[in-house]
């Protein structure tokens, strides 16, 4: 088996919170990776903070994964191992629809029906989303 061929992990290497105040403290990290989970709630998000205090807060937007700086050496090539197996043994469950500079995993289950239009499928998913897949 292959890896499909688009697929993203999710790096956070900086990661900032509110404080018990409520006073910002540039919220960069969890924000984008707040806006990626809204766009593909199956992405994959590993956040390498330096303290483990800000740990409770990645994992509510369910990241994939949490590691210490200090630990990365040693723990994101487990991590990433670990990922690529859950997706090699998930393969068949999705299909990628590649389009232009992004990729969408569908699962066969939320395709409710296939449409040509000239050079593009058309995969009509449940909730009224469509993806186009170009030939090639």
């Amino acid at each position: 088996l292959s890896m499909p061929s688009l697929y993203l992990i999710y790096l956070f290497l900086k990661i900032d919170f509110r404080d018990d105040k409520d006073r910002v403290i540039s919220l960069i990290g969890l924000d984008l990776a707040r806006e990626i989970k809204s766009m593909d709630k199956d992405a994959d998000i590993i956040f390498l903070p330096a303290y483990e205090k800000y740990a409770i807060p990645s994992y509510k937007l369910r990241a994939y994964y949490y590691i210490l700086k200090e630990e990365c050496e040693s723990e994101i090539p487990v991590v990433l191992k670990r990922i690529w197996q859950e997706r090699l043994d998930a393969q068949k469950d999705y299909y990628v629809i590649c389009h232009s500079f992004y990729g969408k995993r569908v699962r066969p289950n939320d395709i409710v029906y296939l449409v040509r239009e000239k050079k593009y499928v058309v995969f009509c998913c449940t909730k009224g989303k469509e993806y186009r897949k170009g030939k090639g």
